[in-house]
């Protein structure tokens, strides 16, 4: 979720290999080349996006690299991407096996750590995880959550 331009769309396809089936989704057309991927244009809050992606569930992982059109004001901005956290964390419930993992980036503004403790109740181990190759002066890092159990 929140594919485009579709790094993370390549790396998981080239991880899952032949066999396994990546469904990528964001509000920008993406051009995957890669047989082991499906990819889908819209916004995963509506119905007929999460319909779609749906039918290709359950997941083993969901993966969200998906940020808000940014603002400048960060307050507003580390909501908005708190909430599309929440969103991603609510999905879990409907398309991802009991086991599965989650991935979802997040803005650091306050929001991450009631999230985290979601993360923490829904999952056998949940932990933020800010990697290297994002700069050090960005405020964005990554929920982590593995070993999903069914509530």
């Amino acid at each position: 979720m929140g594919a485009a331009p579709g790094s993370w769309t390549q790396f998981s396809a080239a991880r899952v290999g032949p066999h396994g089936l990546v469904v990528a989704v964001d509000l920008t057309p993406m051009n995957s080349h890669a047989e082991n991927v499906v990819g889908y244009t819209g916004d995963f809050y509506t119905a007929d996006v999460l319909q779609s992606l749906a039918s290709h569930g359950p997941y083993n992982v969901l993966l969200s690299d998906a940020a808000p059109a940014t603002t400048g004001n960060r307050s507003l901005d580390t909501t908005r991407s708190a909430a599309i956290a929440e969103h991603v964390l609510h999905l879990c419930g409907e398309m991802l096996i009991e086991g599965g993992h989650v991935v979802v980036k997040i803005f650091q503004g306050g929001e991450e750590q009631s999230l985290l403790k979601e993360l923490r109740r829904r999952f056998q181990t949940g932990r933020l995880f800010k990697p290297q190759a994002c700069r050090k002066e960005s405020f964005e890092t990554y929920l982590i959550g593995l070993g999903y159990k069914e509530l």
